[in-house]
């Protein structure tokens, strides 16, 4: 007989599977080839349920992300362990920006060439360490904009398919996930290929190949002509503003109430009353 490892059942000894939690019983040691073999067929198998996921994400989305809310859940991957795997790859991004490309953070420093060294110096300074803390969160700041996104394609297709505003959520959760693991896998080669300078717009092209393709989610999900598209789009657009202006306002409060500024305004404090002086000498 043997005994599962994982829920203790024992079970005959020519099953290679626990019948009560379905755990593959393992009697050997690690070693590079297993190790590989476990790999591939997770990764690249082709009845793997990532890899299918991951093909119907970009031929068929409605399919994965319609199953899902219906409650199919055994053909693809659920949305959660799908991001998983994205929020593993954005660590992977941050951990590779922040240490081999730390100049990255204060790319684009040229705009602020202008006014008192110091005062600019501080400027620099401060993006520098947004840029950062954007990059080492990437994952958890990107997963909380997908609430917002929710709840604004909530209120544009309020009456798309009766898709309540968890429904929404796994909307998105599902395309963030997939277009993310592109665009980071693509990022990292990116700043090995492009200079600072040029690597800083890459950020605003993976953010419009991000809208093109919710998008094109949005128009299979719910069956939308292109006039519909189009004006489904703008709405999108002018709740998002909105709610978007709302959510800068508060995230600036929190800042300057946490003293996030502070070191700007006193540097542009002091070269004021610098100036000041001068003029009055």
């Amino acid at each position: 007989m043997k005994s599962c490892k994982n829920c203790s059942t024992t079970f005959q000894e020519q099953f290679d599977f626990c019948p009560a939690c379905g755990a593959r019983y393992i009697d050997f040691r690690i070693t590079p080839k297993n190790l590989w073999e476990d790999f591939a067929d997770r990764f690249l198998n082709l009845e793997n349920s990532f890899l299918k996921t991951f093909i119907a994400m970009f031929i068929k989305p409605e399919d994965v992300i319609g199953s899902y809310i219906n409650g199919t859940r055994k053909r693809y991957l659920t949305a959660f362990s799908y991001f998983a795997i994205s929020a593993t790859i954005a660590g992977l991004y941050s951990w590779v920006i922040l240490n081999y490309f730390p100049d990255y953070m204060t790319a684009g420093s040229e705009f602020f060439d202008t006014g008192p060294e110091e005062l600019k110096e501080k400027q620099i300074e401060t993006t520098s360490n947004l840029v950062k803390f954007m990059t080492d969160y990437t994952a958890v700041v990107s997963f909380l904009t997908i609430p917002i996104l929710a709840l604004i394609s909530k209120v544009v297709f309020w009456k798309g398919k009766g898709y309540n505003y968890i429904e929404h959520f796994v909307i998105y959760l599902y395309s963030y996930s997939h277009i993310a693991m592109i665009t980071y896998v693509c990022a990292v080669f990116a700043a090995f290929a492009l200079p600072p300078n040029i690597y800083m717009w890459v950020s605003p092209v993976f953010s419009l190949i991000y809208l093109i393709y919710h998008i094109y989610i949005l128009k299979r999900l719910f069956e939308l002509s292109k006039a519909e598209m189009v004006l489904k789009t703008l709405i999108f657009f002018i709740v998002g503003g909105i709610l978007l202006a709302a959510v800068m306002a508060l995230i600036i409060i929190i800042l300057i109430k946490i003293g996030f500024y502070d070191e700007i305004w006193e540097a542009a404090r002091q070269q004021a009353e610098a100036a000041k002086a001068a003029k009055g000498s």
